[in-house]
């Protein structure tokens, strides 16, 4: 009984919406999805759902029961999607395209223990990022997603004003590296968005894990950055947040960039082609120390205007180190 509550769960959560609920089914997924005397959960949710229930057996491919839920789902009507536990391979790109969708995995705290599984497959067809975002007011989270080797996981495009997204781990690590790897995308001029509760996690020369060009008046707050070295690779994770050009209005507050087993960034925080002075304030954020023979700047490539800093810290190399007040950026 406490199994079948747990995935019970979306159908109960205090996430739910006030339009209606939408659910994607893994066929693949444990054998309790698939009874055949009809007490699988497939089968509860179609009797209270009837209509709105997307097993993926029913479709060519993972993505296209994903697509179907969203095509369902009426905009700004409040409709949520659920994606239940399951690992779903991505083959072509994903149109969020409905106004005010909810598109949630299972509710987890910690976003490493994503029960959904999003995992973009190029040598399957796919030739473009997982989700393409153009809408406003939508909402994605409880998600851990896989970007193919050159491709990116998420964009949003100016139209989608008011992201919410919380609750993610972009696995950059399991890609073969590739500078072009990279996470959550702003392809035009967003606003008012929010972004929380979001892990990165690499372990060598991707791309960045955040790129932020023309956001405006966003947060982007209680997010990690992990980087570590594996046999594979050597660790050196150049710019895990490119700022981007035309950023204004942006706060980024207790954001953690972490380094470990021989990780290095060589700047963790990239304003290179940051343009609009004032554009971002960074406030209680945490940097990790200098590493060997590559050292850190911690938030750098920004003019002297274009980047204001408040209680800021690189992290201390060692016992009785409690760390430097960043004051200078490079």
């Amino acid at each position: 009984m406490l199994d079948f509550m747990r995935y019970m769960l979306p159908t109960i959560s205090p996430f739910a919406g006030p339009g209606q609920s939408f659910y994607v089914v893994d066929s693949d997924f444990q054998t309790i999805w698939g009874q055949t005397d009809g007490t699988g959960l497939p089968d509860f949710y179609s009797t209270m759902a009837p209509g709105r229930v997307f097993r993926t057996g029913d479709y060519r491919d993972d993505d296209d029961a994903i697509q179907a839920a969203i095509d369902a789902a009426i905009g700004g009507r409040g409709d949520t999607v659920w994606i239940t536990p399951g690992d779903y391979r991505v083959v072509d790109s994903i149109a969020v395209n409905k106004r005010g969708i909810r598109i949630l995995g299972q509710p987890v705290q910690n976003p490493s223990r994503a029960l959904v599984t999003l995992d973009g497959d190029t040598t399957a067809g796919l030739t473009d990022e997982i989700f393409n975002i153009t809408a406003a007011d939508v909402e994605i989270g409880f998600l851990r997603i896989i970007p193919d080797s050159g491709f990116i996981a998420f964009d949003f495009s100016a139209a989608a004003n008011r992201l919410y997204c919380h609750h993610l781990f972009f696995d950059m690590e399991t890609p073969a590296i590739s500078a072009q790897t990279r996470g959550l995308v702003a392809i035009g001029a967003a606003a008012n968005c929010l972004f929380e509760e979001i892990w990165w996690k690499s372990d060598g020369a991707q791309g960045s894990g955040l790129i932020t060009a023309g956001l405006l008046d966003s947060v982007i707050r209680k997010c990690y950055f992990f980087c570590r070295q594996s046999v594979n690779t050597t660790g050196i994770w150049a710019s895990p947040w490119d700022v981007g050009a035309a950023v204004n209005g942006v706060i980024g507050e207790d954001l953690h960039f972490i380094t470990s087993s021989g990780g290095v960034m060589t700047r963790p925080l990239d304003g290179a082609n940051a343009t609009i002075a004032g554009g971002l304030k960074l406030e209680n954020c945490r940097f990790p120390s200098e590493l060997g023979a590559a050292p850190i700047v911690p938030v750098g490539g920004f003019s002297a205007s274009e980047c204001t800093l408040v209680e800021c810290y690189m992290a201390g190399a060692g016992a009785g180190d409690g760390g430097t007040l960043i004051t200078v950026i490079a």
